[in-house]
């Protein structure tokens, strides 16, 4: 037989894991977001309005701005643009003519207020010929 003061420690342990449980089930579905194109979010912002958006484009040159710790630049991706603001480190990677992932809030149809940046490798998508032409660099 189980004594009154183990089932008590038992009903505390189930509890802490179930809350545990329901909280890592929370953040993981909130933090979830899909890969989607700029047009897709533009031609439904209000279905985005507000909620966690993962996008990808390249750099438009002479977009990128630096206002303090504040970067604001434009993305492109199959004749669609759209403003990115990111206050954080930028990878060292970054720059014009880069293909970016954003993700972050969409604060309007046009402007993603991004809180994650991450940079393609160009020399990962450079075709044999260009690798040859250039000994792999892209400089």
């Amino acid at each position: 037989m189980v004594d009154k003061k183990s089932k008590q420690r038992l009903l505390i342990v189930t509890v802490i894991l179930l809350i545990g449980l329901v909280f890592f089930a929370f953040k993981s579905t909130s933090s979830a977001a899909y890969m989607r194109t700029i047009k897709e979010v533009q031609d439904e912002p209000a279905k985005y309005m507000g909620s966690t958006v993962r996008v990808t484009g390249k750099v438009i040159k002479d977009t990128i701005e630096k206002r303090g710790t504040t970067y604001r630049f434009k993305i492109a991706d199959k004749g669609s643009e759209m403003t990115i603001e990111y206050s954080k480190s930028m990878p060292s990677t970054f720059g014009a003519d880069i293909q970016v992932i954003a993700l972050g809030k969409l604060a309007s149809k046009d402007e993603l207020k991004a809180n994650e940046i991450v940079t393609k490798c160009p020399s990962k998508y450079q075709s044999k010929v260009e690798k040859a032409k250039t000994g792999g660099n892209r400089n």
